[in-house]
């Protein structure tokens, strides 16, 4: 019985974490002004926000 415990907690984990993907929030693979290194950390806060607030925790990949 404990065995299903476990499964049932790591289930639960798994729904309260988001992984926010970093490379996703750019349509570019290179920052080249100031103007997309300013908005990359406002996206990038905005996600971690959305997921904080939903309940969950935030992982950044």
């Amino acid at each position: 019985m404990q065995h299903y415990q476990v499964q049932a907690e790591v289930f639960l984990f798994a729904l309260l974490l988001e992984h926010i993907r970093a490379a996703n929030l750019s349509t570019r693979s290179y920052l080249e002004t100031e103007a997309e290194v300013d908005d990359y950390p406002a996206k990038l806060k905005a996600e971690l926000l959305a997921a904080i607030r939903a309940g969950q925790r935030a992982r950044i990949q």
